[in-house]
């Protein structure tokens, strides 16, 4: 699965959701607290980035799409979260027809 440019990059070790939110560390490891399926997550993304919140929805759309690389909602998001032409068209094509 190939990303847009700057997903590419972004290795997440955890739910990005985890992060965000108020977590408590232990043994050096985010501790989840809640928000750990894909629905939990989209409803997370889809809040955050009509809150203006755009990279904390983009963290959490990445998340998705790590888990569940032809979601095609977390796509469309996606499209909406980025700012080059090239890489919203790339979110396009990647939506399951």
């Amino acid at each position: 699965v190939i990303f847009p440019l700057e997903l590419r990059y972004q290795v997440w070790t955890h739910s990005p959701i985890d992060r965000i939110t108020n977590s408590t560390k232990q043994d050096g490891c985010m501790a989840p607290q809640s928000l750990n399926t894909i629905e939990e997550a989209m409803e997370f993304a889809t809040e955050a980035i009509s809150r203006g919140e755009i990279q904390a929805g983009k963290d959490a759309l990445s998340w998705v799409l790590q888990q569940s690389p032809a979601h095609p909602t977390a796509w469309m998001w996606m499209a909406c979260c980025v700012t080059d032409e090239t890489q919203k068209q790339d979110c396009y094509r990647r939506i399951p027809v």
